[in-house]
């Protein structure tokens, strides 16, 4: 099971409400490199969780 602090659990497939659900718990991405680092949603629209807010439990 993944689950995700002001989320809740996640199941997959992963539906379009789940999905809004983690783009509102989530922040831009940002990407480049050192000083070049940047955020252009022209170039990646891409969203991050801190992964101490993401959990899995279960066999694995």
């Amino acid at each position: 099971m993944i689950e995700v602090d002001g989320v809740g659990p996640i199941a997959l497939p992963l539906l379009p409400m789940e999905a809004e659900q983690l783009i509102t718990a989530a922040a831009r991405a940002l990407f480049g490199r050192g000083p070049q680092t940047l955020l252009d949603t022209t170039v990646r629209r891409t969203w991050q969780i801190d992964a101490a807010r993401v959990h899995v439990a279960g066999r694995y």
